[in-house]
């Protein structure tokens, strides 16, 4: 499959962060995303990825724009559609920041967000994922501060039991690139819940940090409550668990969710589902 590539990023040497930008039929959302990212208190140490999935829109020439100022965006178009994992996992081969996190071109963060999960990271070296509280709104394209909050995904203790029910790390977090040497890359046979399969994949092994201050912003669609439990989001995360649960736990059981933690597991996956129009 061929590729068209353009600017070849800064001075690696000058990297902390590679965000992860993936985009398809995404234009409407790709100027809010790229002025976020530039408003990140540390931006002149990140990277922005995006990987354009020959996507029928013209993020591109968004993206071209934001390039002629600022040499650490990239850019790279696939001639085929992708799934987002094979696109992520792209950005991870191009990425030159010890820490990766992912960037939805339609989720906003607070300015300091990087720069707070990143020292996380640089102060305890045993963690190698991290993740803050995200608000969820309903309203497209509002910067952090103005978004109106419907919720949020609170961020909780790590705990490995719970991660068997609830996707802990949530839909922002920083974890360190040396990871995917470990552990592999993401599994791009999986549509939306390949982030959770990698969490649980590396769970018994790495330790997870939290931070209770709300750094984000997700946009869950309006409609994301409205799937049945039989959709493909519900299908993958019950294949990831069954696939990781620790054989010395016994045979997994079933839980019992109340609606909130239901609400908040589900409209990650879901909202994303939508997206790519899944579904």
């Amino acid at each position: 499959m061929g590729l068209m590539t353009a600017s070849p990023g800064k001075n690696p040497e000058q990297i902390v962060v590679s965000a992860l930008v993936s985009t398809y039929k995404s234009e409407r959302f790709m100027r809010g995303c790229l002025e976020d990212l530039v408003a990140q208190t540390i931006f002149p140490q990140i990277e922005v990825i995006v990987i354009d999935s020959a996507s029928p829109e013209n993020e591109g020439a968004v993206v071209q724009e934001f390039q002629k100022v600022h040499p650490n965006i990239r850019y790279l178009r696939t001639l085929q559609r992708e799934s987002l994992y094979a696109a992520w996992n792209r950005a991870i081969a191009l990425a030159t920041g010890r820490y990766l996190t992912n960037a939805n071109t339609d989720d906003r963060h607070a300015p300091e967000a990087f720069g707070k999960l990143a020292s996380c990271l640089d102060r305890h070296p045993a963690i190698g994922v991290v993740y803050a509280t995200t608000a969820i709104t309903n309203v497209e394209n509002q910067p952090f501060e103005a978004a109106p909050r419907t919720g949020k995904f609170k961020a909780r203790r790590f705990d490995r039991r719970r991660l068997f029910w609830d996707c802990l790390p949530g839909p922002q977090p920083m974890w360190r690139k040396e990871l995917h040497d470990r552990f592999g890359l993401f599994d791009d046979t999986f549509a939306v819940a390949g982030d959770y399969e990698f969490w649980l994949r590396i769970s018994g092994s790495v330790q997870f940090g939290h931070i209770r201050e709300c750094l984000g912003v997700f946009l869950a669609s309006s409609g994301s409550l409205a799937h049945s439990s039989s959709t493909r989001t519900d299908l993958e995360a019950e294949s990831a668990r069954d696939r990781h649960w620790p054989k010395e736990w016994g045979p997994r059981t079933k839980r019992q969710l109340s609606f909130v933690d239901k609400w908040t597991r589900r409209s990650t996956y879901r909202a994303l589902a939508e997206r790519l129009g899944i579904g």
